[in-house]
């Protein structure tokens, strides 16, 4: 079973404090420990480019990607970062709506079937 995890609360509430450290904490963990290859990848969405950054900055180990644009849209680059199994830091910007979860779910199912080939 695929796990998506959402964190929400009011500002100031420490929800990036929080999940920076839990995203550090699961990369050491998994830097020490044998997953047979196995590992698990974040899709960190925040309101700002500045936070994408900053992410990107406090969690170096963990290499976020922010999707670039492809003929003007990022939500090809995102469905390809996704497939390859790469840990993504964006904007909601990027396509706040239903196309995230959409798009997570289409690319969850199409690296299932080409695991089982």
């Amino acid at each position: 079973m695929d796990n998506i995890i959402v964190l929400d609360s009011i500002m100031g509430s420490g929800k990036t404090t929080f999940m920076l450290n839990y995203l550090n904490e699961v990369q050491a963990r998994q830097n020490e420990e044998s997953f047979n290859g196995l590992k698990q990848r974040f899709l960190y969405v925040t309101p700002t480019l500045a936070e994408v950054d900053r992410i990107a900055a406090y969690c170096p180990t963990l290499q976020f990607h922010d999707p670039e644009p492809i003929h003007g849209r990022k939500l090809w680059d995102l469905s390809r970062l996704i497939a390859e199994g790469r840990n993504i830091c964006t904007t909601a910007a990027v396509g706040a709506g239903q196309w995230i979860k959409k798009t997570i779910e289409e690319v969850i199912a199409e690296a299932r079937t080409e695991n089982d080939r």
